[in-house]
């Protein structure tokens, strides 16, 4: 048996790559020693120097050059929260993957469903719960309503993109999805009635009146629908609902 089992199995964790010390405990540690007694060694070999935190139960052994330490790897320490159906990134990543903006944000953001807390901050990663599972219809749903959602936000807008990413995902709207979006993201009313009016001016039917009160108003962005030109065909512009009055959510 080892001497150390603990110190051992965390100096073969690779250098500069962080591991979650639940998950470490849980698969080669939880046979030999209570998971009190594994925290404890944690933080004793933490103190020591040996690992590093790099979140809230996220360490990494410091790999270190020439020149010094080198940070922890942090998209190897955040792919586990988004790879495949456990969630997807948002924000200009997103925007700068669908050809919408070519802008670079100092914070990357998340939707993950494999935290046990509503948020968690990893670096300059910053994630946040979400109860879906993101198989790529649902994601297709978080992308446009996110893109609707933030559209006054977006800096440096290509309309030709934005165009071009909402005739593609209008023809593949899929209902369910979206109300699976709504529902565990909880989108405003003006949002699914921004979404509703794009969907009504390109006729393609839906029922997502479902989600609006007849006896409201919703404002959304329309100046920047209003100013976008067809690329092509007879119609001079874009146009969408103009019964918008007060914000209402």
């Amino acid at each position: 048996m080892k001497a150390n089992p603990i110190k051992e199995t965390v100096i073969s964790q690779k250098e500069g790559v962080p591991f979650l010390a639940s998950s470490l405990y849980e698969d080669s540690l939880s046979s030999f020693c209570s998971e009190a007694a594994f925290y404890k060694a944690i933080g004793r070999l933490e103190k020591s120097g040996l690992i590093k935190k790099a979140a809230k139960g996220l360490y990494y052994r410091p790999l270190s050059s020439r020149f010094g330490e080198l940070p922890f790897d942090e998209e190897k320490a955040i792919l586990p929260y988004y790879e495949g159906n456990k969630g997807m990134e948002i924000g200009y990543a997103l925007y700068r993957k669908i050809g919408l903006s070519t802008q670079v944000a100092k914070e990357r953001f998340f939707y993950t469903n494999s935290l046990k807390k509503a948020t968690k901050t990893i670096g300059s990663s910053k994630l946040r719960y979400i109860n879906l599972v993101f198989d790529e219809k649902n994601k297709d749903a978080v992308m446009v309503l996110e893109v609707l959602h933030n559209l006054e936000k977006i800096q440096d807008l290509n309309e030709e993109g934005l165009r071009s990413f909402l005739d593609a995902y209008c023809r593949r709207l899929d209902e369910k999805a979206i109300d699976k979006a709504i529902q565990a993201i909880g989108y405003p009313k003006w949002c699914i009635a921004f979404l509703k009016a794009v969907l009504d001016e390109k006729g393609i039917p839906n029922t997502l009146g479902r989600h609006l009160s007849p006896f409201s108003k919703y404002r959304y962005p329309m100046k920047i629908y209003m100013s976008m030109k067809k690329s092509s065909g007879s119609r001079a512009s874009w146009r969408l609902t103009s019964s918008i009055s007060r914000s209402k959510r």
